[in-house]
């Protein structure tokens, strides 16, 4: 993490500048008092602080890094890189599968978790995408597989189908392959989180 220091003829006004010069609001700004300001008979002395300044990666990088801790799993690597549509999280390993859940329901609450993170205090909003070990290439070629196989099944039949609730990329996904289909179509019902194809 980046450290900052500035100073000031008191706590108060370091902090001041510090906020002036970063750009933010000095109620968001985390910092560590490196030394009181201080009058004296033969001079004073300026107040000194450290300011504690971390980007979304850096935030979200150690947050994934603790989540696996407090597993406790070993050997997963943590990725994240930042591009311009997604802050994009790579958990790596052999027991990061673990961190998945049934039909990917513990990747989809911590990626909610590693937004929050992300976004806490930021002016600009960054969507983030968690993946593991690969798991939504996987899970969108099944999903994939299961929309051609059931719009077959509704052309063949005639009758609707309506999928069990999943997550919105995931209902995204059966969307797009309907459209391909010629001949049905797809909507989703209900509300959140049980909101279905």
């Amino acid at each position: 993490m980046e450290e900052l220091i500035f100073t000031g003829k008191t706590v108060e006004v370091a902090v001041e500048n510090a906020a002036q010069a970063l750009g933010k609001d000095k109620a968001k700004l985390r910092y560590e008092v490196l030394e009181e300001g201080k009058k004296g008979l033969f001079g004073s002395k300026d107040a000194k602080i450290k300011v504690l300044e971390s980007s979304k990666v850096q935030r979200v990088k150690a947050f994934m890094e603790e989540i696996i801790k407090n597993f406790p799993l070993e050997e997963v690597e943590v990725t994240v890189t930042d591009d311009e549509q997604a802050l994009k999280i790579e958990l790596s390993g052999e027991n990061a599968s673990y961190l998945i859940g049934r039909r990917g329901d513990t990747l989809n609450a911590l990626q909610y978790l590693a937004g929050l993170v992300a976004n806490n205090g930021e002016e600009k909003y960054s969507r983030v995408s968690l993946n593991i070990n690969g798991y939504r290439e996987k899970r969108e070629k099944t999903l994939e597989a299961l929309a051609n196989r059931l719009g077959k099944q509704v052309l063949k039949s005639g009758r609707s189908v309506t999928l069990e609730p999943m997550a919105p990329y995931e209902r995204r996904i059966i969307h797009a392959t309907v459209q391909k289909i010629e001949g049905i179509s797809s909507s989703s019902v209900g509300e959140e989180p049980n909101r279905k194809v």
